[in-house]
Order: structure tokens, then C-alpha cells, then sequence
């Protein structure tokens, strides 16, 4: 197996005055007189080779505190070298570090429900160990190190108190704070902190330092710096869950843990001192009332914040609306910021993207469009940017360049969620010593990025002769999805998130999981009970009358297929888990599918197409049968009585061919024929997906046709709203790119195909849950 303690990756070359400023040597605003490519510098990254549970850190960060799923707990200088490490018979859930350099650590025994608080000195001896009558949820030192706080799961405080070379416990039922009113400013920030993040952002960890530079760490994987006020300074990806964070006292050191088992050491120069001169400095600014001194004023501000890398930040706190030197004003400061800026560092691109929204703004088309087209260089910028891009194109008058524009916001794209997950499921399959699968997906991200974590040890481990690893003959067998929630889970569950001390709530992170596990398991009832991968399709031979469109639309390629079977599962189990019904309606029906479908379930099925070739095409089909019953007729004018259906279906992306305006019409239309608590389901085009490919059947034109017209998740929703319903679910498919469907064998026909494409894409919800996929499933109710 890989050695973890000796995979330490140092940057080729970091600034001297970053490192002087991290280590403490340097206080100042400006660690140089250079402009800064970005306001933090990474000094170290490490891979202690488990999920990161809990980290602590002393004022100073000369000492770092890393608990790990796996029970081990490492001691790390401030240069990455390990100290000592030690390995506990129960599951870490929490650490504190003094001081004196006392580590204090609490565990949770799951198998009689009690807990443990162990203390350490510097050098790793044992000072004091405890067993206690509920797991730990947190521990935290004095000020002065002398008194230890234990606050267990029951809502039961402990306190350890300092002796000579020991400690003694006992028990209170209110904590003692020292420097309580410095502790209660901490937390007030800390609430900030979190009531002022998205709920979208899913935060996991939180830390201040002593002058209120705030880190927190997100389920997305990033990093986020907040000043005192609660205004983000930067954020930066990381490699995984960022379940743990630390921050030094003055704010120069962030040290963060990650699900992925690295440990990055970062040097922030928006620490405490620069961010409170340049508080200052825009308090000042703010406050003047003559022009001339405010623009002065300004520009010095800029200045600074622009040689700190904080470009960004200074291009919001222009447009937040504090400065009274005019809009026309205000956007033209803007705007030389954020050139200044992309000159400099040509690869800033939410640089680019912010300075071509500002064009955008004063309808500088061109400008918009060269800026756009920069951006798209980010990879997770691309398919926002190149949009952007083509719609500046055309009001520049640009036409072939919007299409290329447009056409490249649909290339496929591997972003960095599919690499971590199929990263997460080769070590999955490692542990459970599936060799060969854990073989192809480390392969495949491999030939992603060679340099990703530490994949070429792991395949290189795989290979070599002497390896201890044996591969199963049968993998289907292997609860490979039920360890991913486990994974995934665990570090929720170590770090005493499962119950939240207040209420007993759960999670938000345990409750997304346990849901996207249990929808596995309906789905999987779903393709079990139709015996949905026992069925070959094939083609229809009796047909012979000119259809090659909608026969193309029954006998697709592979990827088309992918995208049919999740929604045809999905669409089995919304017909299982909100009816019964008894009488349903398909808007689009074209080749009968879902009228079939719904027939054969002894529901009194319709369909209605707007091409009277469709729909003799798919009454052929049916063979004349009088279920179900197929009409020629318009969504915006649906030809039957109102009432009519108790379940109404648009499927496969029929609603992208609605002109965006006509929407609301048709969702009025729907509403009218659905009796009251009918349900609606509208399957369409996600349009915020990196990846999205539509059907093969489509040429250019009509995919970008169905871009115009598509509807974004968001939109959708308050449409439905609009309209009289209630948006009982919305279900993201297709989350995984269409080209890792071909190299991980998932396109091919075989007895778990839908099986293992239903996996895939569970897994990438559960990894992570606001993923956008090809299609969405909107699934709503009449009131």
C-alpha cells in the first residue's frame, strides 16, 4: 500500500515574504511590494491517508492535531513533520490543543454508547484518560490551558482541571468559559459566518481567529475566507469534504482536513492585520463627501486590495452601494480594476467574467464577448461563460461566432465531481478488495490527470507482483453503493454531527445520504419488479412505412439509452411512490412510449403530439388497441374537458420545444385538465449541466433551439408555482459525463446495465447532492 506519511507535495516555489508572513516572522499589511496572484499561498499539502475527522492547531500553528476516520491520530510540525502519531480503539470525534501543547482528544465507543477523553503532552505520553457516560461531542482548552471542557452528546459538561502532571474530572451542567466575552464575540461571528452563507454552500466546518477572519470549509470543497463583517474575501477548491479547519490567531495560517484524507497548509495574507487596515481605509472612503477625495480615496483602496490578489472582493465592494461617486463612475473604476488585473494574470478567470459583466452592462459587445470567451477557459466556468459568449456574439452581429461559441458551451466536459468520485469508488473498491474495478476507475482518472492525489501509487500498488491484494471473481455481488454511504457518512457520524446537540435534529449531510439511499433502494425494487435488465429491446421488423425520425427516436445509440432508462426508472417509481392513477395524458407522446407504458399498468393512457405524423405512427404501433388512445393537438390548447387526468406526463425534453414563453401557458393548460391533487411529471434539459448532450437524433440547430427554449431548475419551480401547483420533488439525472459511460463499460447491453447506470448516477447524487445533471425531473402536484 501507499506510504501516506512520506506523500508530502510542496509547491515548486513559494514566495519568501508568503512564508515569513505564515510563520509569524512578518505582521504587515503588504508581505510584498509585488501584486499577488491570489491572497493565500499553498505551502504544503499531505495525504495522511484517511477522511480528516478533526484538526486542531496552537495560536501559532507550530503544532497541528489531525484525527482521522481510521482511529489514528497524527501530530504534525508546522513544517509537516510528524511528531508522533497514535492509533485509539474507538472513533475519534473531536480534538484541543493548549497552550502547553496539551492535546486533548474524545472519542465514541458504538458499541456501548459511552466515550472516552484521553490527554497528551507535546511528546505523546499519556497524561489522562476517562471514560465517560456518552460519546464526546467537543472539547476546548482555557485560555491559560488549566481547565479542559468536555461537552459529551447527553448535553453533560465535564471539566478536567490541570494537577502538577494530570488532570481531574468532574462534572458540571454549564461549562466555565475563560475570557467569556471574547468567546461569546467568536461565536456571534460564527453565526454570522453561517447564517450569512447560501444555504447551497452546505457548511461543514467553521474557524475564527482572534481578530474575526473567518474560514469556513464546505461539503463542495472549498474554502472560504469571510472578514469581520461577514463580506467573503477569496475562496479556494480544495480536494475533498472539508470536514476540518484551523486557523492561527492573527489569521495567516489555515490549515484544512478533507473527506479525501489531504491536509493542506495554507499562508493567507488577508489576515487580521491587513483586514483591518483596509476596513479602515473603506470606512474612510465611504465617509467622505466631497468627489474628488472619495475617488481618491477609492483608487488608494483598490490599490491595496488589488496588490493582495483580493481583485474580486474590491470588484463587489464597488458595486454593494456604500460610495456615492455615481454608477457611470463606479463601473468605469470597475472595469480598470478588473483589466489591470487580467493583464497581470491572464488565467484570473472570474476576472475575465466579471470584467465582461461589466461590459455586458454598457452594452460593449465585443468586449463582453473577448472577456466571456476567457473566462470559458475554467473548466466550471465553461458552459456559463461560452453562453454568455454566444449571446454577446450575436448582439455584436457576429453570427458564426455566436454558433461556435454556443457549440462549445455543449462540448463534453469531465469536471472535477466526476474525478473525486470516481476516485472515491476505486478506493471503495480497493478496501473491499475488488481489485479489477478498483483497477478501472483509478485507470480512467489516471488518464484524467496523472497527477490527481495519489491514483499512479495506488494503480502502481495494484500492479505490483508482490501485492497482497486479490481480486473478487463476482463484484456485482459487493455492496459496492452501501459503502460508498458508509464513506461518506462516517466522518458526519465521528464528528458528532448526527445529532445536533440542541434539538436531536440529524444532519443536513445524514439526511441527504439516508435519502439518496433510500431512493436507491426503490429504484432498485423498480428495475427488479419490471425486470427492466432481463429485457433485450429490438426493433419493431413490422414497420415498414417511411418513419426513419421516430424509428431513429425507438432504436437509439447507446448514450440515448443511458439518458431513456434512468428516466423510464425514475418515471416506473413516480408512478409507484405518488399514485395510484387511473387516467393519464403525455404531452409529446411522438413514438407512443409512455402511453405504452402507462397502458400496460392499467391506467386509461392518452397522448397528444402536435405532428399528426407522430401520431400515426405511434397508433400503428399500439395495432390499433383502444389503450391507449392517441390525439393529435396543441400543449398551449390541450383538445379535452378540464378534470380530466389525475396524471399528466412530458417527457424525454418535450418541453424544450415549447418557446420559453409559452411555458406558463402550457403549465396553465396542464393545470386545468389535472384534477385537484393530480400530479404532473415534466422530465427536461438541465441546462446548467456541464455535460449536457441532448439525444443524438438532434442536429446543431435544434440543439440550440432547445437551449433557448429550455428552463432552468429554478425557473421551473416558480413557474409551476405561478401556475397553482406544489413542487413536490425535483430529481437531477444523467449526473455522470456521457464519456465515462463508454470507458467504464456502462453503455454495454448486459444483465446489470440499468443497474449499474442507476448506480452511477446515484452515487455522483450522493457524493454530491446539488450536481446538475443531463435531464431534471420535475414533479409536481395540483393544489
Amino acid at each position: 500500500m501507499t506510504n501516506f506519511n512520506a506523500d508530502v507535495y510542496t509547491p515548486a516555489s513559494v514566495q519568501r515574504a508568503s512564508a515569513n508572513m505564515a510563520y509569524g516572522l512578518s505582521d504587515v499589511a503588504h508581505p510584498s511590494p509585488l501584486f499577488l496572484e491570489t491572497p493565500y499561498s499553498e505551502l504544503w499539502s499531505r495525504n495522511v491517508g484517511s477522511a480528516v475527522v478533526s484538526l486542531s492547531i496552537t495560536a501559532d500553528a507550530a503544532l497541528l492535531v489531525i484525527a482521522c476516520k481510521n482511529r489514528n491520530l497524527k501530530v504534525l510540525s508546522r513544517d509537516c513533520e510528524l511528531l508522533w502519531s497514535h492509533r485509539f480503539a474507538d472513533e475519534i470525534t473531536a480534538t484541543a490543543i493548549s497552550c502547553a501543547h496539551h492535546i486533548a482528544v474524545g472519542t465514541q465507543r458504538t458499541s456501548d454508547g459511552t466515550g472516552t477523553v484521553s490527554l497528551f503532552n507535546a511528546d505523546g505520553q499519556e497524561l489522562f484518560n476517562a471514560v465517560l457516560e456518552s460519546p464526546v461531542h467537543s472539547v476546548s482548552f482555557s485560555a491559560d490551558g488549566a481547565r479542559l471542557t468536555i461537552l459529551c452528546k447527553n448535553q453533560v459538561h465535564h471539566i478536567a482541571t490541570r494537577v502538577e502532571n494530570t488532570y481531574q474530572l468532574s462534572q458540571t451542567r454549564q461549562p466555565h468559559l475563560e475570557n467569556s466575552s471574547h468567546t461569546d464575540t467568536l461565536w456571534a461571528l460564527k453565526d454570522r459566518a453561517l447564517g450569512g452563507r447560501h444555504q447551497d454552500a452546505r457548511t461543514s466546518s467553521v474557524a475564527v481567529s482572534q481578530g474575526g477572519t473567518v474560514a469556513i470549509g464546505s461539503l463542495d470543497g472549498k474554502i472560504h475566507l469571510l472578514n469581520r463583517q461577514g463580506k467573503q474575501l477569496w475562496s479556494r477548491q480544495v480536494d475533498g469534504e472539508v470536514w476540518a479547519l484551523g486557523i492561527s490567531e492573527n489569521g495567516s495560517i489555515i490549515v484544512s482536513g478533507c473527506t479525501d484524507g489531504t491536509v493542506k497548509l495554507l499562508a493567507n495574507h488577508a489576515h487580521d492585520a491587513f483586514n483591518e487596515q483596509i476596513s479602515i481605509q473603506q470606512s474612510i472612503a465611504e465617509r467622505l463627501d466631497n468627489a474628488a477625495e472619495q475617488r481618491h480615496a477609492v483608487n488608494e483602496t483598490l490599490a491595496s486590495l488589488g496588490q493582495m490578489g483580493l481583485t474580486e472582493y474590491a470588484a463587489n465592494w464597488l458595486n454593494e452601494g456604500a460610495l456615492q461617486l455615481g454608477q457611470d463612475n463606479l463601473d468605469e473604476l470597475a472595469i480598470k480594476l478588473l483589466s489591470e488585473d487580467v493583464q497581470r494574470f491572464p488565467k484570473h478567470y472570474t476576472s475575465h467574467f466579471l470584467l465582461a459583466q461589466a461590459h455586458q452592462k454598457r452594452q460593449e459587445w465585443h468586449q463582453a464577448a473577448r472577456h466571456f470567451t476567457w473566462a470559458g477557459q475554467d473548466e466550471r466556468m465553461k458552459l456559463q461563460s461560452f453562453t454568455l459568449a454566444g449571446e454577446s456574439f450575436l448582439n455584436a452581429g457576429l453570427p458564426s461566432a455566436a454558433k461556435s461559441a454556443f457549440r462549445r458551451a455543449r462540448e463534453l466536459t469531465v469536471t472535477e465531481e466526476a474525478k473525486k468520485t470516481l476516485y472515491t469508488l476505486g478506493r471503495i473498491h480497493e478496501e473491499q478488495g475488488s481489485v479489477t474495478e478498483a483497477q478501472k476507475y483509478y485507470e480512467v482518472v489516471f488518464t484524467l490527470n496523472p497527477n490527481y492525489l495519489d491514483v499512479c501509487a495506488r494503480l502502481q500498488s495494484l500492479n505490483a507482483p508482490s501485492s497482497q491484494h486479490t481480486s473478487r471473481p463476482n463484484p456485482e455481488d459487493t455492496d459496492w453503493y452501501g459503502s460508498l454511504i458508509h464513506e461518506l457518512l462516517s466522518p458526519v457520524s465521528q464528528r458528532g454531527f448526527d445529532l445536533a446537540p440542541e434539538d436531536g435534529v440529524p444532519h443536513p449531510r445524514t439526511t441527504e445520504l439516508t435519502t439518496v439511499a433510500e431512493h436507491r433502494k426503490r429504484l432498485l425494487s423498480i428495475i427488479s419488479e419490471y425486470a427492466l435488465d432481463s429485457q433485450d429491446k429490438v426493433a419493431d421488423a413490422k414497420l415498414d412505412y417511411d418513419v426513419a425520425a421516430y424509428m431513429r427516436y425507438d432504436c437509439s445509440v447507446p448514450e440515448d439509452e443511458a439518458k431513456k432508462s434512468l428516466e423510464l426508472v425514475n418515471m416506473l417509481d413516480c408512478i409507484k411512490h405518488y399514485g395510484p392513477f387511473s387516467k393519464s395524458l403525455d404531452i409529446g407522446a411522438a413514438t407512443g412510449r409512455y402511453p405504452t407504458l402507462l397502458a400496460q399498468q392499467g391506467i386509461q393512457a392518452f397522448g397528444v403530439d402536435l405532428e399528426p405524423m407522430a401520431v400515426e405512427y405511434a397508433r400503428q404501433k399500439s395495432n390499433g388497441a383502444l389503450n391507449p388512445n392517441f390525439h393529435q393537438g396543441d400543449a398551449r390548447a390541450l383538445p379535452f374537458e378540464s378534470t380530466q387526468f389525475d396524471l399528466i406526463t412530458c417527457m424525454m425534453g418535450t418541453a424544450a420545444h415549447f418557446p420559453r414563453q409559452d411555458v406558463p401557458t402550457v403549465l396553465s393548460e396542464i393545470h386545468r385538465c389535472l384534477v385537484p391533487g393530480g400530479f404532473c411529471v415534466i422530465s427536461t434539459w438541465d441546462i446548467e449541466c456541464p455535460h449536457l448532450t441532448y439525444l443524438s437524433i438532434y442536429s446543431h440547430e435544434q440543439k440550440e433551439l432547445m437551449r433557448q427554449n429550455a428552463i432552468s431548475r429554478a425557473d421551473a419551480s416558480k413557474m409551476a408555482t405561478a401556475q397553482g401547483f406544489v413542487v413536490e420533488e425535483i430529481r437531477s439525472l444523467g449526473l455522470f459525463p456521457e464519456s465515462l459511460g463508454y470507458e467504464l463499460d456502462l453503455q454495454q447491453d448486459g444483465p446489470y446495465r440499468i443497474k449499474n447506470l442507476l448506480d452511477m448516477d446515484l452515487a455522483f447524487k450522493a457524493k454530491f447532492p446539488n450536481l446538475h445533471g443531463q435531464m431534471y425531473m420535475l414533479i409536481i402536484r395540483k393544489i
